[in-house]
């Protein structure tokens, strides 16, 4: 089995456990997708019971050094989506 899966292979595996066209599953997926996108662009928080949470964290600029020459640098600011795995994911994950 591969380390990595992509979104049409997650898609063609709801088709298979939905009884659906590989072009519906698609579809699915896609608007998950773009509806999980839409709610963290708003800075909304994401809470999936059983399998985790997704939020946006704002960092600020700050002070930093480039590592080969030593000379100080500004690290602009950022924003990332932080994921936080659920107790019933973490257990089946474990295992």
């Amino acid at each position: 089995m591969p380390k990595k899966i992509s979104k049409v292979e997650i898609s063609k595996i709801i088709s298979s456990r939905l009884g659906t066209t590989c072009r519906d599953a698609i579809k699915i997926t896609n608007s998950f997708f773009d509806v999980m996108t839409e709610i963290l662009s708003e800075g909304r928080e994401i809470e999936i019971r059983n399998f985790g949470s997704f939020k946006v964290r704002s960092y600020g600029q700050r002070p930093a050094r480039n590592p080969k020459t030593g000379e100080p640098i500004m690290i602009p600011a950022r924003t990332k989506v932080l994921f936080k795995a659920g107790k019933l994911l973490k257990r089946e994950v474990d295992q």
